[in-house]
């Protein structure tokens, strides 16, 4: 393991070390500051088929809107559909080795 700082020296890193691709988890402040700062081109979202009255937010307050392109669309099973996102106003280091 290795600890960063920052969103952008976490894919410094990982470029560093040879990777192409980074699949980014965590809670609602990893995937903010990943976002604000233009590091995701695509965003994975799994939808259940469960609505609660609380939770925690899946984003943190954004420091811009982010325009998505619904690429890929899978249902799981009976209760989960499973959503694939393209950012579209996104500035990568990283760009995505799948093709479309």
């Amino acid at each position: 393991f290795v600890r960063v700082s920052s969103p952008r020296e976490a894919i410094r890193v990982a470029k560093e070390n040879g990777f192409r691709r980074v699949l980014v988890g965590g809670g609602s402040q990893t995937y903010t500051s990943f976002l604000n700062q233009g590091l995701v081109d695509e965003l994975y979202l799994d939808v259940e088929s469960q609505v609660c009255g609380k939770g925690i937010p899946l984003f943190d307050a954004m420091s811009k809107d982010v325009k998505l392109k619904l690429t890929a669309l899978k249902k799981v099973g009976n209760s989960v559909v499973s959503l694939r996102y393209r950012i579209v106003n996104s500035k990568t280091l990283i760009k995505s080795t799948r093709e479309e």
